[in-house]
C-alpha cells in the first residue's frame, strides 16, 4: 500500500509519523519521570509524617515521665509497678532518641531506691 501511494504523499506521511511518534516516546518519558517524581514526593512526604510522628510521641513520652517523676518524687516508696510503669516509658522515649532530660528524670527516681512490692 505504501509504494502505491503518490510519490509527493510519502515524505508528508513520513513527517507525520515521525512526528506522531516522537510525541508518543515524548509523553512516555514524561509520564515516567513524572511517575518517577511522585514516588519520590511519596516518599518524602511519608519520611516527613513519620518524623513528626516520631516527635509527637516524644513529647508525650516526655510529658507522663514529668507526671510519673512530679507523682512519684515526694512520696515515701514506689510500687514495682509504678517503677515499671515509668521504666517502660522511659524505654520507649530513649529508643525513639529522646534527650537526657528524660533520662534525668529517670535516674532520679532510680536512684532513691525506695521501690517497695505492694
Amino acid at each position: 500500500m505504501i509504494q502505491a501511494m503518490n510519490p509527493l504523499f510519502t515524505p508528508i506521511y513520513n513527517t507525520v509519523i515521525s512526528a506522531i511518534a516522537g510525541g508518543v516516546v515524548a509523553w512516555l518519558v514524561a509520564k515516567i519521570k513524572s511517575m518517577k517524581q511522585h514516588k519520590v514526593d511519596e516518599e518524602t512526604e511519608l519520611k516527613n509524617d513519620m518524623a513528626v510522628m516520631k516527635q509527637g510521641m516524644q513529647i508525650m513520652l516526655r510529658g507522663q515521665l514529668y507526671k510519673w517523676h512530679d507523682y512519684l518524687r515526694d512520696k515515701p516508696h514506689i510500687t514495682v509497678e509504678e517503677f515499671r510503669e515509668v521504666d517502660e516509658i522511659h524505654t520507649v522515649y530513649k529508643s525513639l532518641g529522646g534527650n537526657h532530660t528524660g533520662d534525668e528524670l529517670y535516674a532520679e527516681l532510680k536512684q532513691k531506691g525506695k521501690v517497695m512490692k505492694r
